[in-house]
């Protein structure tokens, strides 16, 4: 399941952000990004927002167990709990056994990035500033870090997220004011 959860938790974020992620229209109201013909403040959103809430308990809830499970594995390891640590694989497998911990933040960056949508809609200067800013904190911190069990992944996920940033920063430039 955790695997599952783990892998889906970028498309369950998303779908939980498309009740929220909305564009404004030239007569001042507003319609939501994933459904145009949904208007903002209507019943149809609200209703939306009703359903979004599954995935988003979903979702926190799988991040809080991630956050538990990061809590909890130095005590596991320490008293050679191998049944509960191979259980738990899914999030402390793919970083070095002294940053276990990483998911905690690999899944926080991830969702902090989908949450961009709904960050001031009609202001992509601001949205893009956002997801810039987010990615520089990250990228910041996996370089101080290093992460990854494979050295070639540290170096390649750095560079395409600065590649990311520096496409966003440029591409700003033929953003209207």
């Amino acid at each position: 399941v955790g695997s599952f959860l783990y892998t889906f938790f970028v498309r369950t974020v998303a779908s939980a952000m498309e009740p929220v992620s909305r564009y404004s229209h030239p007569n001042g109201m507003a319609s939501l990004t994933a459904y145009p013909e949904v208007l903002c403040s209507s019943s149809a959103q609200r209703e939306l927002l009703i359903l979004a809430a599954v995935p988003l308990v979903i979702v926190i809830a799988f991040y809080v167990a991630v956050c538990y499970i990061s809590w909890v594995a130095p005590d596991w390891s320490a008293m050679k709990r191998t049944d509960a640590l191979r259980t738990v694989r899914f999030c402390l497998a793919k970083a070095r056994p002294d940053v276990w911990w990483w998911s905690v933040v690999h899944l926080l960056r991830l969702a902090a990035v989908l949450v961009s949508g709904a960050v001031s809609p009609d202001n992509p200067h601001l949205q893009t500033t956002y997801v810039v800013s987010i990615l520089g904190r990250f990228v910041a911190l996996q370089i101080r870090v290093w992460p990854w069990r494979v050295p070639l992944l540290n170096v390649t996920e750095a560079f395409f997220n600065l590649m990311l940033m520096l496409t966003m920063l440029f591409g700003t430039s033929f953003m209207e004011r």
